[in-house]
């Protein structure tokens, strides 16, 4: 008798059935349209403004500087020799790694600053001439070509690595860009190809199996939703400068694509509701996502609480005179308790409030930046025998926790689409692609 298909799986199957995955699947990369959130006063809960968090100048080996893009954390890589730099996304929802290439000639997203140049590196040799065609959840859609060369990452050097060099980018409008994206999903992916995949090339150049992510709460971003100084990625071990405290590890579900951990039910204040066959197990923790992205039986009571109204923009707007007296959330991860309060739970500018949550379509689950941002976040991708399969660790993360937002004008504005609106943001439409297709 066969063994059963895992929960995660069937659920892939019937959304490839339906169209909703493409060549390979659609990664968990969801970036708003930056024009859509509240940009802040004092006191907002989650920050879109202009400014510079104090350098770190004793960084330990193996640990870069991240800068942001819609809350998720960018850092610097090296391709090539002589080196190329370029900035790229690192995104625990993909496990395909790509940079921007000279030969990029088809979609919006060939425009930018930097891109790889082969013939400029003494060290490049061509791979097998695959083709990677990915489309991420914000509707971006890369096809690159794989290739070989040297590649450093936080000054460590990883000697004839596989990236994929882009010549096709499309960029949803609006979407913020980056040179390129670095997947760190699973080792176990058997979903998509991960022959580009980061984390098997590390796990020989650094003497723990660990990346962690520490997220500088008082950054705020600017109008274009940027961030040169937005917090940290470690690669190996933890930094103890960054955290307090032991971590609360969360096993992940085995054989699954992304970083999905056990879900089988969440609270709303005292509340406890539980999560059917359909639903449980399958909420999956994510770098490259901006907002939480729920689906229906968990977002539909959490939003029924929040009072959220669907606006036009694709957020759901909420009464700001009222988010205060919101219950906190707590999502049972593992087992173990993670709370939200009501102030992690919106976005404002001190007149406009929006939930972080988004509607998914489909049963996965992903709790993105909003929900990780309050962490110090390791992923463990150890694989051998013994080890105790793949985790996630959730710690307090050091550093200084903003106020809860204050309210500084008359609530409940209304999320405004004209030029006029939120200090002049273009727009406050958000990226229909963020009622996502997972």
């Amino acid at each position: 008798m066969p063994a059963p298909t895992p929960l995660w799986a069937a659920a892939l199957a019937a959304a490839a059935a339906s169209g909703l995955l493409l060549a390979g699947g659609v990664e968990a990369r969801n970036l708003p349209n930056i024009h859509a959130l509240p940009r802040p006063s004092e006191g907002s809960s989650i920050r879109f403004t202009t400014q510079r968090a104090a350098q770190n100048t004793t960084l330990p080996n193996g640990t870069m500087v991240a800068g942001s893009i819609a809350l998720t954390l960018t850092g610097t890589v090296q391709i090539g020799t002589p080196p190329q730099s370029f900035v790229v996304q690192f995104d625990t929802g993909s496990p395909v790694s790509w940079v921007r290439s000279n030969f990029c000639t088809r979609g919006n997203g060939c425009a930018g600053p930097r891109s790889f140049n082969a013939n400029a590196s003494s060290t490049f040799r061509t791979g097998n001439n695959s083709i990677e065609t990915v489309t991420y959840g914000d509707g971006t859609q890369v096809e690159c070509v794989v290739n070989n060369d040297v590649i450093s990452i936080a000054n460590v050097r990883l000697s004839g690595s596989a990236f994929c060099a882009a010549t096709l980018i499309r960029l949803p409008s609006g979407t913020p860009d980056t040179d390129g994206l670095f997947g760190l999903s699973p080792p176990t992916n058997s979903v998509s190809s991960d022959r580009t995949a980061v984390l098997p090339m590390l796990q020989s150049s650094f003497n723990s199996s660990e990346i962690s992510f520490w997220y500088d709460r008082t950054v705020t971003e600017n109008t274009e939703g940027r961030s040169d100084n937005a917090g940290e990625i470690t690669f190996g071990p933890r930094n103890p400068a960054r955290f307090k405290g032991d971590p609360v590890w969360v096993p992940v579900v085995p054989d699954s694509p992304y970083w999905t951990v056990y879900m089988s039910s969440f609270k709303i204040g005292n509340t406890t509701i539980e999560l059917d066959s359909t639903y449980r197990d399958r909420m999956i923790l994510d770098t490259g996502t901006t907002l939480a992205v729920l689906p229906p039986p968990i977002f539909d009571p959490i939003n029924e609480m929040m009072g959220g109204k669907l606006t036009q923009s694709g957020l759901y707007e909420l009464d700001c005179s009222r988010v205060s007296k919101m219950p906190p959330i707590t999502f049972l991860l593992g087992g173990n308790p993670f709370v939200m309060e009501w102030y992690q739970q919106i976005i404002t500018d001190g007149k406009t409030c929006v939930s972080v949550f988004a509607k998914s379509r489909q049963p996965l689950g992903i709790l993105g930046v909003a929900f990780l941002r309050d962490y110090y976040v390791t992923f463990d991708y150890r694989t051998a025998p013994g080890s105790g399969g793949l985790r996630v660790g959730l710690a307090t993360p050091t550093g200084e926790n903003p106020p809860p937002p204050t309210f500084t004008a008359k609530p409940n504005a209304g999320v405004r689409n004209s030029a006029t609106g939120l200090r002049g943001a273009v727009g406050l439409a958000l990226l229909a692609a963020l009622v996502l297709a997972l």
